[in-house]
């Protein structure tokens, strides 16, 4: 597969997450500059969670990527399996693509960027206008913090 092919699958656009809304192996994240959930009380893509940058990203003391072993119990908490597929968005928008790069680097398979729509939106705007829908309730996940996610996180640490 051609570099510009997998860059193409990793960018999704609303039209894309929408037909994809009620797919059990999709977890929505919306990713947010803002240490509070003010903006995501406001509303945010139906199902999706909040993630503050710094807290689901970052290591805790070194200013660094979180490590593989770090996101992956970070990614069970949040009832996500080494074989889900993870869309991101940001508030603002580049705070996605840091997600989708760090998402990356740990070694999560399946992560998809929300790109924009054909009105030129990016993220949340995009998604506001092709499917004017958005949740206002918190969302609750179950942990998967499993023997699976934990080899998921040695497997990743030998990478």
């Amino acid at each position: 597969m051609e570099r510009c092919e997998v860059v193409a699958q990793r960018l999704v656009s609303g039209e894309w997450l929408a037909g994809h809304l009620d797919d059990p192996d999709l977890r929505i994240i919306e990713v947010s500059s803002a240490p509070d959930d003010a903006e995501y009380r406001q509303g945010h893509i139906p199902g999706a969670l909040r993630w503050y940058w710094k807290d689901a990203l970052w290591h805790a003391t070194n200013r660094e990527f979180a490590t593989p072993e770090d996101m992956a119990s970070r990614l069970g908490r949040s009832g996500i399996a080494p074989d889900t597929t993870i869309d991101v968005y940001g508030r603002p928008v580049q705070y996605g693509a840091y997600a989708l790069w760090v998402l990356t680097m740990a070694g999560h398979q399946d992560v998809r960027l929300l790109d924009g729509c054909s009105c030129g939106k990016m993220g949340l705007r995009c998604w506001r206008v092709f499917a004017q829908d958005c949740d206002r309730p918190f969302h609750r996940v179950h942990s998967l913090l499993t023997r699976e996610t934990m080899r998921h996180s040695r497997f990743l640490s030998n990478r």
